[in-house]
């Protein structure tokens, strides 16, 4: 039977060799899961796959004190940290020059409903507040 160091230590390579998989499942499966709109739009699981990942990688490095696993937890956190960074600049809508400022009157114009009858949108003034949302999207 194994000594308790052994076992400890094997435990701790276990936890993480386990946090770099995890770090690495997280950054590779999203390019495949992006025709699923909410990941795209906020990659979640990938996340907090990548999180609960270098988490590991730190509490086997701690447990482990050798300098490979120093580095390999350097490595999760930098393709982490590496990850949200491509991740919000991928995200980031482009500009918008011709967008009037917030809070300004929109100009009158008319569209159809869902029934396909037009509305105009001078027809609610004096109503109360109208909110409008346009999904600008590059997808």
């Amino acid at each position: 039977m194994a000594d308790a160091p052994t076992t400890r230590r094997t435990t701790a390579r276990t936890v993480a060799l386990v946090g770099a998989a995890l770090v690495l499942l997280g950054a590779l499966t999203y390019v495949p899961l992006l025709d699923v709109p909410w990941i795209r739009s906020t990659a979640a699981p990938n996340l907090a796959l990548m999180v609960l990942g270098t988490a590991l990688g730190i509490l086997g490095a701690v447990r482990l004190r050798r300098r490979w696993s120093s580095i390999l937890v350097v490595g999760e956190s930098l393709m982490t940290l590496f990850f949200i960074g491509a991740l919000f600049g991928l995200l980031r809508l482009p500009a918008a020059p011709q967008a009037p400022p917030a809070r300004a009157a929109a100009p009158d114009f008319t569209l159809p409903d869902q029934n396909g009858n037009p509305v105009t949108l001078s027809s609610f003034r004096g109503r109360g507040p109208v909110l409008l949302v346009f999904y600008r999207g590059f997808w």
